[in-house]
């Protein structure tokens, strides 16, 4: 009498999760996934500008230093009209995230820097672009 509780316990278990199994792989399987896509004119903007400041030895100081408005002034004519944008400059893992208190859509990339490779300093630009409306 007691094999038979033992043996109807495990079955009821085995029950669960073969139906636990089912429906998770059912559940997850048509759940539509919403395609996140940056815009190609912000994608272009961001590349640009990154662009920039890696090739470019003017601004790629400035990041290195963090000149805000040097590169302030560069990302200024990078961005497309209708659109804002900013952007934080720092050198450790620790980076104050830049908040929007609006609901909009913000497309966020970044740029590790490195002064060179035997002196192995990183700095951590990261640019906001998101719609002015």
């Amino acid at each position: 009498m007691v094999k038979k509780a033992y043996i109807i316990t495990i079955e009821a278990i085995i029950a669960i999760v073969v139906l636990y199994i089912f429906m998770t792989y059912a559940l997850s399987r048509n759940v539509e996934r919403p395609k996140v896509s940056v815009p190609k004119d912000i994608a272009l903007s961001q590349d640009t500008i990154f662009s920039q400041i890696q090739t470019n030895d003017h601004y790629r100081t400035c990041a290195l230093q963090e000149n805000y408005p040097c590169l302030d002034n560069m990302i200024g004519l990078s961005v497309k009209q209708g659109w804002l944008y900013n952007f934080t400059i720092c050198h450790t893992t620790l980076c104050q995230a830049f908040i929007l208190n609006e609901n909009k859509d913000v497309y966020v990339k970044s740029l590790i820097l490195s002064t060179n490779t035997t002196y192995y300093n990183t700095t951590l630009v990261t640019l906001y672009i998101w719609r002015k409306i």
